[in-house]
């Protein structure tokens, strides 16, 4: 998957304004698609969790206090991808000038 994203997209120029290599740009896919991938496996795993303990019994009040947590949880987890999206896209000093917080 990360070989055919490097092969249609082609290097790109890095930071510095040097084009990265072929094998820069797939390690940067594959990162990219590792992290996707753990956050889904994480995500359906919770899910699955959740939605069994939902249905135990007089436990609902719980279950729906996690549910809201989870929530809360993935919420984050969103913000953090906007964040490192943005971060790849605008360079390293995005943090430390303040620019384009996410809420």
């Amino acid at each position: 998957m990360a070989t055919s994203r490097v092969k249609v997209a082609l290097p790109q120029t890095g930071r510095s304004g040097v084009a990265r290599s072929e094998e820069g740009e797939k390690s940067l896919a594959v990162s990219y698609i590792r992290r996707r991938v753990s956050v889904a496996a994480v995500k359906a795993q919770c899910h699955s969790l959740l939605g069994r303990l939902e249905v135990m019994g007089p436990g609902t009040a719980a279950a729906a206090g996690r549910r809201w947590d989870a929530m809360a949880q993935e919420q984050a987890w969103r913000r953090t991808r906007q964040a490192m999206l943005l971060s790849e896209r605008q360079g390293w000093n995005i943090i430390r000038r303040g620019f384009a917080m996410l809420d």
